[in-house]
């Protein structure tokens, strides 16, 4: 027997499992050759099964010891194996993407290495057209030449750009043919399917710009005899003509004859996982290159980070601008040049404010006019002479000043600055274009950062760039103090000159940045040209003088070290770094779903804001509010330092009046420590969730009079008691306070005090607020000056925030709202998202508040383990939803200074967060940290004497802490999903006439992802219900909080190895597990849309152990429930009112019986035999065909053989193999059906797109839209085993904040979609295999 080859995985696919074929009594030669039909390897265990074992063996060894798929070939000589190679084995692309992905699954390579085994043109194959695999197999290349830029084109020949686009607009499918491409050819390329270039490199401008446009293009086919004059060439014996149809391979370089079928391109489900690695290992950001806002456009949607190179040349050559240019080219005078560039102007301007635009607050480099005039002029008579009449000028003087333009070397001839040099005016129109484009741009959006970066090409002294700079500078200021605005702008170089890298340092005193263009540097450091080196290459690679093409992949030996050079040279000059523009809220890392590093966000970072200080400011206060930085935040403004904080969950103010320059620019900067090793709250020793980094919550400018109010606080009884605290800042001798107290209905009463007393007060009639009916007051304070000498009082500052009235009691029986007793039922939260962190803004912060609420039906959350923004807590107050605050930290308690700051994170957490009504509970202990006497007396007694009104408490994991606190709250993890749900009570707290409640539980104890087979899924749903069961069975525990609220990321040492707790009822993307179904059961429904009803099973039998079908549990919150088997009544259930779930107000309910009354329907039973059957039959579906000795002896009785009641199992309840059942559950309230289940065999499959906030407001900071991504059968029902990819596309003003292409993990998946500081209809589309396209429409409105 001989193989040839073997593949320890399928090349084509990827698949883990052997791959090739096999010939029995044959040679080697013998299967190549096939002549004979060789057999599937798999068929090998059967003829030869000992060598197959042993076979099996080895690959495993070898894929373990190369750490890749392996090519082998062996052979087998009475029954003997024999190896008799290996190698590395080759793959397509969508295999190379599955191979590496896997190969990290089973731990054989990390990230890194996965990423590196990925050849970047393979992801180019993904990301552009192919050739149909079939038809390109049966076609033989009629050429070959250089693989310019990938993809696959198929079209009509044509021989001009002005051909091209004519025939494409007539809907003709075209390849542009040229003996080298120029700008002027822009059109026809962007007209075309692909081009190919009989001259040319990798680097010529046909490669160059076919790969910015993402146009296939084979280049420097020199085997070609081209006839541009007649329209024709000659290839491989055959004359091309135009309008015959030819096939490029852009990947290849391969050139085919006639008609090659193309598909477009498809990203596998791995391609986000390999591209979230290349992202998390990056050191580099990467802008794209764009010269059009289209370009611009679609690279910000992959991803790019701002425009590295605008070449402004390509803009000259577009309709109605190609003229103007050649009028200036064709002047005599600088007035007539200048008159000329001023007709292109405004045009300019228009392509420059629709890159801005386009890339939003994302940095734009624009170059400035590099080619050589010549490359501008007309070439043909009729350009000519159409010219000439513009011009007042013959015929032959325009072609003699063509003549004149000639260059023997246009590379290093009259190009890039040096054509500013000699026509400034061509530099000043361009500046002006820029200058005015950014003011506009920034006009329209006050809140984008706009720094105008202007590149001067191929400095290579810096006299020649300081000449140029000062032409750029005059103008850019001329325009800048015309328009009466503020605009910061930077002029840098591209350095593409060797001599250029030998004087950086002093190029680098004029230029403010450095861009290496390592085409013409490479050219010039080589000494050949890039267009013509493609005739001699092919024998340098022969000869092994080269083993690349120089221009393809860097000589870092010699270019490279030039590169260097000039690096050096220049930081030493110019150490400064250039910032990337940001919106708030930001995050300083954004970070893969999962598999993340910690180490990203860990740094150092800075952020800066310039704004502008007007005179009118003079004698007033200027105040900057932070909502949040993480975590370590240091101000200045100015230079100067104003303000150090050291919580990263806090609000802080900074008082920035001394330190402003008044009718001026003024600069406010951030120094952000993010670092876990910090010696403040929450660091010190381990933490189970990540604490991300950066300005993650809004920022504020307010402008006060010198005295102001700081601070209000009221406390309100549910009676309408009240009294309101205030303090201020300045001067406010002799000033007063009045009290204003607004109703939900908008009547006011008014109150007035003094400065150094309260105002006390009742306010009649009042509504208390409660989690049933949450109303809200409004509370404004204005500070007041009298008026003296007849002039009326002055108000200086006012104060507003929103307040309830409402009493709270926290006793040995459980917590009082108003004199009623409230059952807890929450849910920890953490206020992490995917990619971003912690910063999203406040529609997000509210929609988890909403969630909460309105979906999971909780009454209660614990905002663990940290103060969470006050738009959460504003959103809780609206709904209704209690809150238990605590103070950052988790487990550790550090020394004196880590103690001192964590005291004044409480003041700041009670200070912030007290005229809450939803808030009921200050957290005062580090959750789960051991007893400190001293330190937890000062915590308490701080809190105490800020907020007398609330109760304090803390989270312990020991029994009989010391309890200095008002309430015991205790993290219960003593559920193992047998015996009490929850500890008693008294022997957990040291004091039973306090409070007590459960902080914690589930969590650890039971995690479970969406992908879990269902009975592990359902085990979760039931250790959250006993739990919550017990807490409210057990008297004196005030409720419970379960862990957790929504899946997290978090550290190495915790979690499933992913960087991911799965500890949550949601994923992290919010949608629900089956345990979200136990709380959201527990709603009281008022409506019919109130009803909940959520089956645990499938009902597919394939999905437990041996084909038995496993538990089905209703998690429900209506009256009773009936189950259909087909159209056949089975029987209704209620919830069991003494089982184990008793004490819940809506008990699950466990189905039990799938048979009913059938036997006697269609076995013709009588009605006391067929009950007796029906239970033996539900006893052995539960027991997997086990029968009890009492079953086995009603059986007998019964007279009933077991193959009879096989017969009646196989048909009623079913096995593996056995027809399908169409199973209905319906939710009955108030006697009638409300909701209805159905379960059967999947038929379709369609993806489901959620958009929960769709009307976005963006303004101050940018807004965002929640998307929930599920896959779902014919019956709405969730398909948890669904992992295909999603790729997302949008349109209008919004951007996907993470990958494009996302997979189902657990047939679900999220993604988000952020403002851009545009207003407008924005549409999300959504594409999966196997599945409709689906879309979603979104509305942003613009907030000035």
């Amino acid at each position: 027997m001989v193989v040839h080859p073997i593949f320890t995985r399928n090349p084509a696919t990827g698949e883990k499992k052997l791959f090739g074929e096999f010939l029995t009594n044959a040679q080697g030669e013998d299967v190549v050759a096939g002549v004979r039909t060789p057999m599937p390897i798999s068929e090998m265990a059967e003829k030869f099964p000992e060598a197959f074992a042993q076979f099996t063996k080895v690959c495993q060894i070898l894929e373990s010891h190369y750490h890749d798929m392996q090519d082998m070939e062996f052979t087998v000589e009475a029954g003997k194996l024999y190896m008799l190679q290996t190698r590395n084995g080759k793959r397509t692309a969508p295999a190379a993407l599955k191979i590496a992905c896997d190969l990290v699954d089973e731990g054989m390579i990390d990230e890194k290495q996965a990423v590196a085994m990925i050849e970047p043109r393979t992801l180019d194959t993904l990301l552009h057209p192919q050739f149909d695999a079939k038809a390109l197999k049966a076609a033989q290349p009629v050429g070959r030449a250089l693989a310019a830029s990938p993809g696959a084109a198929c079209g009509r020949i044509v021989f001009t750009a002005e051909d091209a686009k004519a025939w494409a607009d007539r809907g003709e499918k075209v390849v542009l043919v040229r003996l080298e491409t120029s700008p002027e050819d822009i059109e026809g390329m962007m007209s075309a399917q692909g081009i190919l270039t009989v001259r040319g490199g990798m680097t010529s401008h046909a490669a160059v710009v076919a790969r910015g446009m993402g146009r296939c293009c084979v280049s420097g086919c020199t085997e070609i005899k081209m006839d541009e004059e007649n329209k024709k060439f000659v290839l491989a014996g055959k004359t091309y003509r135009e309008g015959d149809w030819l096939s490029l391979d852009g990947s290849t370089g391969c050139i085919y004859d006639g008609i090659i079928e193309t598909r477009d391109a498809e990203i596998a489900g791995e391609f986000s996982r390999i591209m979230g690695w290349a992202d998390k290992y990056r050191r580099l950001q990467v802008r794209t290159n764009a010269d059009t806002p289209r370009d611009a456009i679609r690279a910000r949607e992959l991803g790019a980070e701002g425009i590295g190179l605008c070449r402004t040349e390509h803009m000259f050559f577009e309709e109605g601008r190609i003229a103007s240019f050649r009028e200036m080219i064709c002047s005599d005078t600088v007035e007539e040049r200048e008159a000329a560039l001023a007709k292109i102007l405004p045009m300019q301007q228009a392509d420059f404010e629709a890159l801005y635009e386009a890339m939003e607050s994302y940095p734009v480099t624009i170059r400035f006019l590099d080619p050589p005039l010549h490359e501008f002029v007309p070439n043909t008579e009729e350009e000519i002479a159409e010219l000439a009449k513009t011009q007042g000028k013959t015929a032959q003087q325009i072609k003699d000043i063509i003549a004149s333009l000639h260059e023997f070397n246009p590379m290093m001839g009259h190009r890039g600055c040096r054509l500013a040099v000699t026509y400034p005016e061509i530099a000043a129109m361009q500046t002006k274009a820029v200058i005015r484009a950014a003011l506009a741009v920034k006009g329209r959006h006050p809140d984008w950062t706009l720094v105008p970066e202007i590149m001067i090409p191929l400095t290579g002294d810096a006299k020649e760039l300081k000449f140029v700079k000062d032409v750029v500078v005059k103008a850019a200021d001329a325009e800048i103090a015309a328009a009466g605005a503020q605009l910061h702008y930077e002029v840098g170089t591209m350095i593409e000159i060797p001599r250029a890298c030998l004087t950086a340092d002093e190029i680098a005193k004029e230029a403010e940045f450095f861009c290496f263009g390592t085409n013409d540097l490479t050219q010039l450091t080589y000494g050949f040209s890039r267009d013509d080196a493609g005739k001699f290459l092919a024998a340098y690679y022969d000869a092994k003088i080269f083993e690349n093409d120089p221009f393809a992949k860097l000589d870092q030996t010699g270019v490279g070290a030039l590169m260097q050079m000039a690096v050096e040279k220049g930081k030493k000059v110019r150490p400064d770094l250039p910032l990337t523009p940001v919106r708030i809220p930001h995050t300083v890392r954004t970070l893969p779903y999962n598999y993340c590093n910690e180490n990203d966000y860990q740094r150092l970072c800075g952020y800066r804001r310039e704004f502008f200080a007007p005179k009118e400011w003079q004698g007033r206060t200027v105040l900057l509010t932070f909502e949040a930085v993480a975590h370590d935040a240091t101000v200045f403004c100015n230079g100067r330092r104003v303000f150090h904080h050291g919580c990263g969950y806090t609000a802080f103010t900074v008082d920035l009046t001394e330190s402003l320059r008044l009718g001026e620019q003024n600069v406010v900067a951030v120094r952000c420590d993010s670092r876990e090793d910090l010696n403040i709250p929450p660091f010190g020793g381990q933490i189970d969730f990540l604490t991300y980094g950066g300005i993650y919550r809004a920022v504020s400018l307010d402008v006060k009079e010198p005295a102001y109010l700081r601070d209000i606080f009221i406390e309100a009884q549910a009676e309408g008691d009240f009294r309101i605290y205030t303090s201020t800042v300045g001067e406010t001798v002799g000033c007063t306070l009045q009290a204003e107290i607004r109703s939900p209905a908008g009547s006011r009463a008014l109150y007035s005090g003094e400065l150094s007393l309260p105002i006390v007060g009742t306010l009649n009639g009042v509504h208390p607020w409660s989690i049933g009916h949450p109303f809200l007051y409004t509370l404004t304070v204005r500070l007041i000056r009298p008026g003296t000498s007849g002039l009326p009082d002055r108000v200086l500052d006012e104060k507003s925030t929103r307040f309830g009235f409402r009493t709270l009691q926290f006793v040995a029986g459980g917590l009082y709202l108003n004199g009623q007793r409230v059952e807890l039922r929450g849910l920890n939260r953490h206020q992490s998202y995917p990619y971003q962190g912690y910063a999203m803004p406040d529609s997000i912060q509210q929609l988890d508040a909403q969630i909460l609420k309105k979906q999971l039906g909780c009454n209660a959350v614990r905002t663990s383990h940290y103060p969470q923004s006050q738009a959460f807590l504003d959103a809780c107050d609206e709904l209704g939803l209690l809150v238990f605050v605590e103070m950052p930290g988790w487990q550790h308690i550090g020394d004196e200074s880590w103690q001192a700051q964590a005291l004044q994170n409480c003041r700041e957490m009670v200070c912030q967060c007290r005229n809450h009504p939803s808030v009921f509970l200050w957290g005062v202990r580090v959750n789960g940290s051991p007893d400190d006497e001293a330190f937890y007396k000062r915590t308490n007694e701080a809190v105490r004497r800020l907020d007398p009104t609330r109760p304090t408490g803390g989270a312990h994991i020991r029994r009989k802490d010391q309890l200095l606190e008002d309430v015991y709250a205790y993290n219960d993890y003593s559920y193992t999903g047998r015996g009490a749900g929850c500890e008693n009570r008294s022997a957990v707290t040291p004091d039973l006439r306090k409070g007590y409640l459960i902080s914690e539980f589930g969590g650890q104890q039971f995690p479970a992802k969406t992908f879990d087979d269902e009975p592990h899924r359902l085990a979760q749903a039931l250790h959250h219900a006993a739990v919550l069961n017990d807490a409210i069975a057990q008297p004196g525990v005030a409720g419970s909080f379960g862990w957790c609220m929504a899946d997290y990321n978090t550290h190495r040492e915790f979690g499933s190895g992913d960087r991911i707790c799965y500890h949550g009822v949601l994923d992290s993307f919010r949608n629900p597990k089956l345990s979200a179904a136990v709380y959201a059961s527990q709603k009281t429904p008022r409506s019919p849309s109130d009803i909940v009803l959520e089956v645990s099973s499938s009902m597919a039998l394939g999905d437990h152990p041996g084909g038995f079908a496993g538990a089905c549990w209703v998690f429900t919150n209506a009256e009773s429930v009936r189950l259909y088997r087909g159209n056949d009544f089975i029987a209704e259930f209620s919830p069991d009112r003494r089982g184990r779930f008793a004490a819940l107000p809506h008990p699950p309910i466990e189905v039990q019986d799938f048979v009913g009354s059938l036997l006697e329907k269609y076995e013709g039973l009588d009605p006391v035999v067929a009950p007796q059957v029906a239970a033996i039959l539900n006893e052995m579906r539960r027991d997997a065909l086990s029968l009890s000795p009492l079953s086995r002896a009603r059986l007998l009785s019964l007279r009933l053989s077991w193959n009879d009641l096989l017969r009646m199992y196989y048909k009623y309840i079913g096995v593996l193999g056995s027809p399908s059942s169409v199973y209905r559950f319906e939710a009955v309230w108030h006697g009638r059906t409300v909701r209805t289940v159905v379960r059967e065999p999947v038929q379709s499959v369609r993806l489901e797109c959620t958009v929960y906030n769709p009307l976005l407001t963006d303004g101050p900071t940018w807004d965002c839209a929640a998307v929930s991504l599920r896959a779902i059968d014919q019956n709405g029902n969730f398909l948890p085993y669904c992992g295909e990819a999603v790729q997302l596309s949008v349109e209008g003003p919004v951007r996907i904040l993470g990958p494009s292409v996302v997979p189902l993990r657990g047939g679900m998946a999220g993604t988000y979609l952020a403002t851009t500081g545009r207003a407008g209809r924005a549409v999300l589309h959504c594409k999966m295999e196997g599945a409709l396209d689906t879309e979603a429409v979104l509305t942003v409105r613009k907030r000035s």
